[in-house]
């Protein structure tokens, strides 16, 4: 097709390469108009910021754990001034409003705060900013945020999940979480979140994407399984699997790499394209598009 478009993530343009030439001229119409609410969606909610107030309160939707560890600021705590030094969480008052931050963009010095955290496999994300995840390496956690909305990025580690939430009124100029892990099994990201995993490998890993979010993988693995609602973004091309069980909905657009079986369903105004040559099953429903590759 050699179109491009551009959705508007986090206060910035992305622009990647438009699904696949085997879209008609139909389809190309509703596609542009599906992007076009995409935009107008993704402000809306960058605008309103939905996101867990209370990550001891946090219930992950699928596993639904729930634990205490350490924040990287809870209540009135306040993030260390050096990423050498570690935070340890603050008791919370059994309020779960929101913490004051500024009223405008945040746009104070920034502050670095490592996060003590052990033994988790899942990554949960909520919020606005951006997270990057190195698979591969020994666990470390730290945050970058300006000093004001420090309090309002929190870190807790709750049995096997880490949770990494903002508070709606969350402003940070400056907002990203780096983390690194040996293992890594699943990724639910919401919000206007931009998630980046670098070196996945393994048998299995499992990645959801909701509201606005981006996720952006790449690594080799056995099994995928991506589901997409909202109008996330999941560009997992560069995430290479033997097999992957793909679900889109919502206004949501998926971008899969599988080299052996995919099986493929979405509905709503949703787009899944495919490449690596896969044997594919598809089931479509709506105004939704499954774009193959190459596949046979």
């Amino acid at each position: 097709m050699g179109e491009y478009y551009c959705i508007l993530k986090m206060g910035r343009t992305d622009t990647y390469r438009a699904c696949d030439s085997a879209i008609g001229a139909p389809e190309l119409k509703i596609y542009r108009m599906l992007e076009m609410r995409k935009i107008l969606f993704t402000l809306f909610v960058i605008g309103a910021c939905c996101a867990c107030d209370n990550p001891e309160d946090y219930t992950h939707p699928k596993t639904g754990s729930s634990g205490t560890t350490g924040s990287a600021a809870t209540g009135s705590s306040t993030a260390s001034t050096s990423a050498s030094q570690s935070t340890t969480s603050s008791s919370n008052t059994g309020s779960s409003a929101a913490v004051s931050g500024p009223v405008g963009r945040d746009d104070s010095p920034t502050k670095t705060a490592d996060i003590a955290a052990s033994k988790f496999e899942t990554v949960t994300i909520d919020g606005g900013g951006e997270v990057e995840i190195n698979v591969g390496k020994p666990y470390h956690v730290a945050v970058l945020c300006n000093e004001k909305s420090m309090p309002m990025l929190k870190v807790v580690e709750k049995g096997t999940s880490l949770n990494i939430t903002t508070d709606r009124n969350f402003k940070a100029a400056v907002a990203k979480v780096t983390v690194d892990t040996p293992k890594l099994n699943e990724i639910y990201a919401n919000g206007t979140m931009l998630v980046k995993v670098n070196g996945v490998t393994g048998a299995h890993l499992s990645i959801t994407g909701n509201g606005s979010s981006t996720v952006e993988a790449n690594g080799t693995i056995d099994s995928l399984m991506a589901n997409g609602d909202g109008a996330c973004l999941l560009r997992l091309s560069n995430l290479e699997s033997k097999t992957a069980n793909i679900t889109s909905a919502g206004k949501s657009c998926l971008e899969i790499k599988a080299t052996q079986q995919a099986t493929a369903k979405s509905t709503g105004d949703s787009v899944i394209k495919i490449s690596g040559k896969p044997n594919v099953t598809k089931e479509r429903s709506d105004n939704s598009i499954i774009s193959v590759v190459g596949g046979k």
